[in-house]
């Protein structure tokens, strides 16, 4: 099919990542637990270091020497490959996406993510990835979506700048903490999680749109 043109009428879309588009760190710790024998609530994936990670702050490396491994019977190669194998496209979002670039939307994605896990989803998923116009991923701009000090160089910040201030910005995230900073940065916050189906995210679009003429 070929590709529209963007249509300047509509608003910019901007999509989370994580539990909107694909699975992400939910659901491994219980797997982890399940697999190795472990009390439920024994594994414990957030911490600081996971924060640092994404801010690009530390490495992958870094942040599985962060975690007790050795306690959770986990060697740090067998956590990689779980942790990969947790990524995964369950929602069938992408479809509503590519439905939405066939009609002349401008997509962005804006996710906070390690640059490690970022270099293997491109290459995994490249289809998905390649439906975006823009792309911002937290570690590459030192900042995360719901950090409070974003200032003028925050990752959100970036986007209003680049996709222009007067522009109709229409943004979806799992997390309602990221939507209220999408909100402080004059873009419309929607909250939405993948497992929520394509039809869910259709009608937020549209009412997205009507509260915006």
């Amino acid at each position: 099919m070929r590709e529209k043109e963007q249509d300047p009428s509509r608003p910019a879309l901007i999509f989370d990542l994580s539990e909107v588009i694909l699975t992400g760190l939910i659901g491994l710790d219980r797997k982890i637990e399940i697999k190795h024998g472990l009390k439920e609530g024994t594994v414990e994936l957030n911490n600081s270091s996971l924060w640092e990670l994404f801010r690009g702050e530390i490495s992958e490396g870094d942040y599985i020497e962060s975690l007790p491994l050795n306690k959770w019977g986990l060697k740090p190669e067998e956590f990689k490959t779980m942790l990969r194998q947790n990524f995964t496209s369950p929602y069938g979002t992408e479809e509503m996406i590519e439905e939405f670039k066939q009609k002349g939307y401008q997509l962005v994605l804006v996710t906070d993510h390690a640059k490690e896990w970022i270099e293997y989803l491109k290459q995994e998923y490249s289809e998905i990835f390649d439906l975006f116009d823009n792309i911002y991923v937290s570690a590459e701009y030192s900042v995360c979506k719901s950090d409070i000090n974003v200032g003028s160089e925050g990752i959100l910040s970036r986007v209003v700048n680049d996709l222009g201030s007067n522009r109709h910005l229409i943004f979806f995230d799992d997390s309602s903490k990221n939507v209220m900073r999408a909100t402080e940065h004059g873009i419309a916050g929607m909250q939405f999680k993948g497992e929520w189906g394509g039809d869910i995210l259709r009608e937020l679009i549209s009412e997205s749109e009507k509260s915006l003429y």
